[in-house]
């Protein structure tokens, strides 16, 4: 009995041996550069922190294409401007008509050039002004009203300066239609900013999620590992048992079949964490040097947001501070101000207008017409009121119609995002303290078990176990093991979720960016 022993105590330390340089082997395969652990070790506490990410991040494509969005403000800033654009247009028509007369004294013969040069303008009043100058020289050639056979020359410079004003009475009544579009692209421009805090806590919370996904695949591989290693030596002792005929062929072949089952999952768990380092590397614009980097090899640490999220849950939700509120609630007001807008498009268009113009003709000078053009010698004064209705009105219903749809669906997302965020908030403080408990129960569990595993061993070095169950106890206490360090994740992914709502993500963000 005591040579078992004995012979069980040195295959123990034997197996372990093995196991150390085995380690000591894959480290020294996946060394990391010395260009790479420079890089490393110049990182603040030599690990990937959530900060580190964060800022990283700030400096990413995908946050650029964010930052872009802010352009939309020039774009909105340039349409409120359109309906108050300045116009100048111009036209020089210049020509020989000789189309036979048909009637008498009619010319036949006529050499023209025409000029015009005008320009237009609206306000926001509804006031819409033009002047223009229009400039006429005229050469022709007509019959003689006696018949005799001679001809009439006729040459004159003609200059006309006009102005133009017309005025919406009711339709656009002073400006009522221009008023409330602009009101409301300036809405639209102040909502900007907070459609870009939206998406960057949107982009934080997604990026915050990836972090965590990073630490827990690492956090699976150290436990496959491990479990690895226990079925391999278990597979070793079995082994030895059986050379001796103290154990079964189908205990070997279980736990042959256990380890090789457990270096899939190892390797498989490899993968996933290389993955999503490469990921981070590339996404990040970390340096390329970090791709040669085993990712297994490298610290991460986490933070703890979770006194901040606790702090938060003891008031109530300031629902108004919540961004995404906050542009819902400015997309609605824009909705009610564009519907006034259609709603009175629907008016009839009745109008007023007043046009003045003075001209002047010289047979020889044209600086002269256009001299006396300008000193208003030849008045002309017209007034204009005017009605149009459109009989089915139908481009205005359509306008009409969609406005009160857009309004009554804002309205509504607006009423359902504020219940749907008070309910989140409430379901969520909750779930943080659920979490909270649920971690340090399954901290006691992983104990429990740990310590199960290895008496299950111990017992199973002098037999008094069967295989099936040191096999079982090994994966329930990686289970355990996997099931705590999620429970590490789940519980911080709340607390970011809890300060999300209440808008303290974006203004860590905002601090993050301010100290790059």
């Amino acid at each position: 009995m005591k040579l078992s022993f004995y012979s069980f105590i040195f295959l123990f330390f034997y197996v372990s041996l093995h196991s150390q340089i085995t380690l000591q082997a894959k480290l020294k395969k996946y060394k990391i550069p010395k260009k790479a652990l420079k890089l490393l070790n110049s990182l603040p506490d030599k690990s990937l922190t959530l900060d580190l990410i964060l800022k990283k991040g700030l400096t990413s494509d995908n946050f650029e294409i964010i930052k872009l969005q802010n352009l939309e403000k020039r774009v909105l800033k340039y349409a409120a401007k359109i309906p108050f654009d300045t116009y100048i247009s111009a036209s020089v028509l210049k020509g020989n008509d000789k189309s036979a007369s048909t009637r008498p004294g009619s010319p036949y013969n006529n050499q023209l050039t025409n000029g015009n040069l005008k320009l237009s303008s609206n306000f926001l009043t509804g006031t819409s002004v033009s002047l223009e100058s229009a400039y006429k020289n005229n050469n022709s050639l007509s019959p003689s009203f006696t018949g005799s056979g001679s001809e009439i020359h006729t040459k004159y410079h003609e200059n006309k300066i006009s102005l133009n004003l017309r005025q919406d009475l009711l339709k656009n009544s002073f400006g009522y239609y221009e008023r409330k579009t602009l009101q409301a692209l300036n809405i639209q421009k102040q909502n900007v900013k907070n459609k870009f805090s939206v998406n960057v806590e949107n982009w934080s919370y997604k990026l915050i999620e990836t972090f965590y996904t990073a630490w827990l695949l690492k956090a699976k591989v150290q436990v496959a590992q491990s479990n690895y290693y226990r079925q391999r030596r278990l597979k070793n002792i079995t082994y030895l048992k059986f050379k001796r005929g103290t154990a079964k062929k189908s205990d070997l072949l279980q736990t042959q079949s256990a380890e090789k089952n457990s270096k899939q999952n190892l390797n498989s768990s490899k993968q996933d964490l290389e993955n999503i380092w490469r990921n981070l590397v590339v996404q990040l614009n970390f340096p390329k040097d970090w791709l040669n980097i085993n990712p297994f090899l490298i610290p991460i640490k986490l933070d703890n947001p979770i006194f901040k999220a606790l702090k938060s849950c003891k008031k109530d939700l300031d629902i108004k501070s919540n961004w995404e509120v906050k542009s819902l609630t400015k997309q609605y007001k824009a909705s009610q101000l564009n519907l006034s807008a259609a709603k009175n498009q629907m008016l009839p268009e009745v109008y007023f207008g007043l046009k003045l113009s003075s001209n002047a003709v010289n047979p020889d000078n044209p600086s002269q017409a256009l001299q006396d053009s300008l000193q208003n010698k030849n008045k002309g004064v017209f007034v204009e009121l005017g009605l149009s209705i459109p009989i089915g009105r139908y481009k205005e219903k359509s306008k009409l119609a969609k406005s009160v749809m857009n309004k009554k669906i804002l309205q509504y997302r607006l009423s359902s995002l504020k219940k749907t965020i008070q309910t989140k908030w409430k379901n969520e403080c909750l779930n943080l303290l659920r979490l909270k408990k649920k971690k340090k129960e399954l901290q006691l569990v992983k104990s429990m078990q740990k310590q199960r595993a290895k008496l299950e061993e111990k017992r199973f070095r002098i037999g008094k176990v069967p295989v099936f169950n040191n096999i079982q106890a090994g994966l329930d206490s990686a289970l355990s093991k996997l099931a705590f360090k999620q429970s590490e994740v789940s519980l911080r992914l709340s607390a970011w979720r809890i300060l999300k709502m209440n808008s303290k993500l974006i203004n860590y963000i905002n601090k993050l960016s301010s100290n790059k």
